[in-house]
């Protein structure tokens, strides 16, 4: 049986830590450190430099460096903040790629590593500047980038950057980089040169771009221009930092009544933070000021909107986008007339698009968000005596079964459960049962995943710092804008009865802070969503690839195996049939590619180099994994027809030319045999985000059979059952006019 990703990952956080109490010793461990963690050198080869550093560094600690390139060697700590080495010319007629190793040692056994790539041009090739898009800059000016990449550098380059306008101020301090910044324009619109010049030797290059400034009050001066006539916000408080959060959505066009954007409407989202509290708590506002977009991935400091959320998407009258956005730069201004909230924003998309977007009117935040840190800590006795129950399958290592429980003794109404009262969420571990029966039995509060046992209420934090409950816990729920979350810490449930003629079962826990909280249920419960066959095969089966388009995303050492993880798909164009995969494979960079090799399944666990994913669905949520067969494509790009692989070869290889060949034979689980083979290049997507923290990893595509299949966060997390209501948990986000982080 497939074991969730989510199982092991508990198991693999206590393993980490227990090791890592074994070789710190300091409270803060060295950190190694880079300015740039990629370096670009000459083709020509020779003496080569980078700078690093440590940080919390020990007195007995040694830095050394090597690389499994041969060509790299001659490795030598400079100093204290250089290592030097010695590169030998490139003369293989392409570019290449290599990786470096530093090792800090300390102590008896601590150490930790870091990684700088490294990437060298040809031989004897002529040094060349390649300009990124030029920015399209608006009339009230800003800071703005211009980017650039030198192919063939020399080891003694060096770029400059000049204009003769005295509105620009450039800087080329940053590698790759000319940071430009506009004064304000008061005129007509106007326009400017930059020049980039790249000197070496006794060479020198240079190249420009042509940037433009709209007209001071020019109308049209920006790509895209909205005045938006609609509101809808939500407070979430101090609860995704310790800032105050303001998730702010303004439209030309409302959200219909199922809370979905429509067609031939703009939506803009706005995810503030602000460090000051709102003057009224009962009706919260972000303070007036300028907002600037954060610097990057998590980042959510005083006064800004998030680059992780912050987005645009505008949808033509026919279904089809006219864009879908995130931002790279741009400002908000908030201010208050008469009563109502006006807002503008500036803003650069993803490929270089301006947008100007305004707002004026009433501003009402739905108030979801707590205290610091997630919910409210709940602080009083529950005596739950539950009407409504559910249980769904989690994950199995083939004996032991995780479920998880919810009784409720809420109304339920569309499926959800309607304040006031409570919520019990159960964290159960009992023997494996394939006909969704519940073991009966008392069970225990334990850490320990045996059967018999319950998981204790905690919280587990992502890489954002963003928290969600975990394990046994309750909540008391007064209104639609409360949740009290009591962690269960201690106690017992017992089940009695049997499938046929119900079940009693009554829990009688405690809280981490003391309180008690009782449940008591009777009547019929099954475990929904136990794995079991998915594959719509009806006989064996080769399928159509003509023409399918290949796509390929790498995650780095997601799995901490020593390998690098593809996620790889086929997607039909004249043929009949789609395929997907994911895999581990020998070569750990992007720049290498995928492997040639024979890939072999896994049964379940962490892929190791040389492995696919075999096939799984979760039942729940009605998501698809792993290697199968797809089919049945709509004209939406939706499925019907699907099988998992369960065993047999994958076998792939890189031609060396951004193509590959990929070759399969595979068995369902219906006992059907599905083949297939392909050859053609590969779109490569770069993912990683530092290996196995990456923030965001999704499924490989976006599948429908009767429910749509969505794509989702890689760590699932089992916390979103048809009895509890979306508006209960502020933590996920699952509003349906929300937007995913990128």
């Amino acid at each position: 049986m497939k074991k969730s990703f989510l199982f092991f990952l508990a198991v693999a956080v206590f393993a980490v830590v227990t090791g890592c109490e074994e070789k710190i010793v300091s409270e803060t461990p060295p950190e190694i450190t880079f300015d740039a963690t990629e370096i670009t050198i000459p083709g020509a080869g020779g003496q080569c430099e980078f700078v690093y550093s440590i940080e919390n560094p020990v007195a007995d600690g040694k830095l050394t460096a090597n690389s499994e390139d041969g060509w790299m060697t001659d490795f030598t700590v400079a100093s204290d903040t250089m290592v030097t080495f010695v590169a030998e010319p490139n003369e293989s007629g392409a570019d290449r790629n290599g990786l470096i190793t530093l090792k800090y040692t300390y102590g008896v056994d601590g150490e930790v590593t870091a990684d700088v790539k490294v990437s060298q041009g040809v031989a004897g090739a002529a040094p060349e500047i390649e300009l990124g898009a030029a920015p399209s800059i608006p009339a009230e000016g800003g800071d703005f980038e211009l980017t650039y990449e030198i192919i063939n550098p020399a080891a003694d380059g060096k770029v400059s950057a000049a204009s003769e306008a005295d509105w620009l101020t450039l800087n080329a301090d940053n590698s790759g980089v000319i940071a430009i910044t506009a004064a304000a324009n008061t005129g007509d619109e106007r326009t400017a040169e930059i020049s980039v010049v790249y000197e070496y030797g006794d060479g020198r290059i240079e190249t420009a771009a042509e940037v433009t400034q709209a007209a001071a009050g020019q109308t049209g001066s920006y790509d895209y221009e909205y005045k938006m006539s609609y509101f809808n916000g939500t407070y979430y408080g101090q609860e995704y930092d310790v800032n105050y959060n303001y998730y702010t959505w303004i439209s030309d066009k409302d959200f219909d009544a199922d809370g979905y954007q429509q067609n031939g409407g703009t939506y803009y989202l706005f995810d503030i933070f602000a460090a000051a509290a709102p003057e009224d708590e009962n009706n919260p506002l972000p303070p007036a000021g300028t907002y600037a977009l954060s610097s990057g991935s998590g980042v959510v400091e005083d006064m800004t909107f998030s680059w992780d959320y912050s987005c645009g998407t505008s949808i033509g009258e026919d279904g089809e986008y006219v864009f879908d956005t995130y931002f790279d730069t741009g400002t908000l201004t908030i201010a208050y007339e008469g009563g109502n909230i006006v807002m503008d924003a500036v803003l650069t998309d993803e490929d270089g698009k301006i947008h100007h977007v305004s707002y004026t009117g009433e501003a009402v935040y739905d108030v979801v968000g707590g205290s610091a840190g997630g919910d409210d800590v709940l602080g009083q006795d529950l005596d739950i005596e539950a009407d409504n129950a559910v249980a769904v399958y989690v994950a199995d290592d083939g004996d032991v079964m995780e479920v998880t429980i919810q009784f409720t003794d809420m109304a339920i109404e569309g499926g959800y459960a309607t304040p006031p009262g409570s919520i019990l969420n159960i964290d159960m571990y009992m023997p494996y049962n394939e006909s969704g029966e519940l073991a009966t039995g008392t069970y225990t509060v334990s850490d320990s995943y045996e059967t018999n046992t319950l998981f204790p209420g905690g919280k587990s934090v992502d890489i954002y710092g963003y928290e969600s409950l975990v394990g046994t816990y309750a909540a008391y729920c007064p209104d639609y804008y409360t949740e009290l979350i009591g962690l269960i810490t201690g106690g017992t449930m017992t089940v009695e009865g049997d499938a046929v003629s119900g079940y009693d079962i009554t829990c009688t826990f405690t809280t981490d802070n003391g309180y008690s909280v009782d449940c008591s249920y009777s009547g019929s419960l099954e475990i929904q969503g136990i794995p079991g066959p998915y594959s719509t095969l009806e006989e064996d089966y080769t399928l159509n690839l003509d023409g399918a388009e290949g796509s390929a995303v790498f995650y780095g050492d997601y799995y901490e195996t020593g390998g690098g993880n593809w996620a790889i798909k086929l997607f039909p164009t004249t043929g009949e049939d789609g395929f997907m995969t994911e895999i581990v494979c020998e070569a750990i960079t992007f720049e290498d590619g995928i492997s040639s090799g024979t890939y072999k399944p896994i049964e379940y666990g962490y892929l190791y180099p040389g492995n696919y994913a075999t096939g799984y669905m979760n039942f729940t949520s009605g998501q698809i994994y792993g290697t199968n067969y797809l089919g049945g494509f709509d004209n939406q790009g939706y499925v019907s027809e699907f099988a998992p692989a369960m065993s047999g070869d994958l076998n792939i290889t890189n031609n060396g030319d951004g193509t590959y060949a990929i070759s399969f034979s595979f068995i369902d689980d219906l006992g059907y045999t599905w083949d297939g083979s392909w050859e053609g290049r590969l779109s490569l997507e770069d993912q990683s985000f530092g290996g196995a923290m990456a923030p965001v990893r999704s499924s490989v595509n976006t599948f429908r059979d009767t429910n749509p299949f969505v794509s989702v966060d890689k760590v699932e997390m089992v916390n979103n059952l048809p009895i509890k209501a979306a508006t209960l948990q502020p933590n996920s986000r699952l509003f349906k006019n929300s937007a995913s982080a990128r």
